[in-house]
């Protein structure tokens, strides 16, 4: 009769693993050390951890492609994991077409106490870089780079929209 033990270490591998995915901000965004640990369980036994089993066992949103970057990224060190300066996509806008194409015409309209939409601005924002832009990013940078919020005005009437102070004489 063959019995067959469970590693203890692989029981506390498992547990660190888990440890390390539940301490990341969102599962979209794994840390350095994170990566480092997944990828060190594939480097131990590859043929047993391959990059698509791998990838379902922790879910998450990880795909075995996602896995292969990450590798071919890694030098089996953990700061060569590390987010970069410069890496991921680089902005339509930069911050001065920002200022003039999204903050201006904005504050214009706010201090004409106008409603704006920036389904407006797209076409006008489109013309002028001569690129495509959705609006959910022009949106972005309104929110993050010029501090604009989402608000839901009040329409106001003739009346209200004139400031009239009379002078009440005794």
């Amino acid at each position: 009769m063959h019995c067959s033990r469970v590693d203890p270490r692989r029981e506390v591998s498992a547990a660190l693993l888990l440890l390390l995915l539940l301490s990341s901000p969102t599962m979209k965004q794994y840390s350095p050390e994170s990566k480092h640990h997944i990828l060190l369980q594939h480097a131990s036994n590859p043929a047993l951890h391959s990059f698509s089993s791998l990838a379902r066992s922790l879910g998450g949103g990880l795909t075995a492609r996602t896995l292969q970057r990450w590798q071919q990224q890694w030098d089996g060190a953990q700061q060569s994991l590390e987010r970069r300066e410069g890496s991921g996509r680089p902005r339509l806008l930069d911050t001065t077409q920002v200022n003039n194409l999204i903050r201006t015409p904005i504050k214009n309209k706010n201090r004409a106490h106008t409603p704006v939409h920036y389904p407006q601005l797209m076409p006008i924002i489109r013309k002028k870089i001569g690129k495509e832009i959705h609006i959910n990013t022009i949106r972005n940078y309104g929110r993050r780079d010029c501090g604009i919020r989402l608000k839901h005005t009040k329409k106001r009437t003739t009346a209200e929209c004139k400031y009239e102070y009379k002078y009440e004489s005794e």
